[in-house]
């Protein structure tokens, strides 16, 4: 039986087919299934990875005008 107080924030396909999902554990944490991966984090720990990859990917784009900060999220994400 899944817990109901689950929202689940988004549950898709790799380019290559794997199964990826995030979850919204109200109360308790957020869980990332990638594959058969769970990662747990916290809220904290969660703002803690967006930031990070918010500077990886500012990091690795060779345009010195480009901000990911400037970017809808769904739009980066249907990217």
């Amino acid at each position: 039986m899944s817990n109901p107080a689950v929202i689940i924030l988004s549950d898709c396909k790799t380019k290559r087919g794997e199964s990826f999902r995030v979850e919204d554990n109200i109360g308790e944490s957020i869980h990332i299934h990638y594959e058969n991966f769970r990662f747990d984090l916290t809220i904290d720990e969660l703002l803690e990875l967006a930031d990070f990859l918010r500077r990886a990917i500012n990091d690795i784009v060779s345009n010195e005008y480009f901000r990911v900060e400037n970017f809808d999220p769904n739009f980066l994400k249907h990217l």
